[in-house]
């Protein structure tokens, strides 16, 4: 008798724990401004290629990452335009 046994899972995207790990970064140490966020967001979009591709697995940790990247990586763009602008005093 033959044992067939299935393909282990992949293994969890480093990329995807990255994009997590700067998320959260960017939200507890806003005088880096945005630079966490903005890492997290280009991790987690290329996790979410490996594990499209079935390269890895995580998507939970990658789309929590890009979520907080976009968060933590957008206001200083509106902080800078709105001080530009005026309609933000400093």
């Amino acid at each position: 008798m033959v044992y067939v046994y299935p393909p282990p899972p992949p293994r969890p995207s480093g990329l995807a724990t990255a994009s997590l790990v700067f998320g959260l970064i960017g939200i507890f140490a806003i005088c880096l401004f945005g630079i966490p966020g903005i890492v997290a967001v280009v991790c987690g979009h290329k996790a979410r290629r490996q594990i499209r591709e079935g390269r890895a697995a995580g998507d939970g940790r990658a789309v929590a990452g890009l979520i907080l990247g976009y968060l933590t990586g957008v206001w200083p763009i509106i902080y800078f335009i709105g001080s530009a602008t005026g309609s933000i005093k400093s």
